[in-house]
């Protein structure tokens, strides 16, 4: 199971694809996770009002 935690409490993430996931409980924001060569290496955070948000893999 994976969780999002930025601020407050975790949300566990719902599959909606392969690298696409919704934070239970969270409304208009989605997490994107980035593969290249079978790892993630960026997940990107996107908004209802079409805002992207990159953070890449630090380790």
């Amino acid at each position: 199971m994976l969780y999002y935690q930025r601020t407050g409490p975790k949300s566990r993430l719902i599959p909606l694809s392969e690298t696409l996931f919704a934070p239970e409980g969270v409304d208009g924001f989605r997490v994107e996770f980035t593969i290249k060569d079978g790892r993630a290496v960026e997940l990107v955070g996107l908004y209802d009002t079409g805002m992207r948000q990159s953070s890449p893999r630090t380790r």
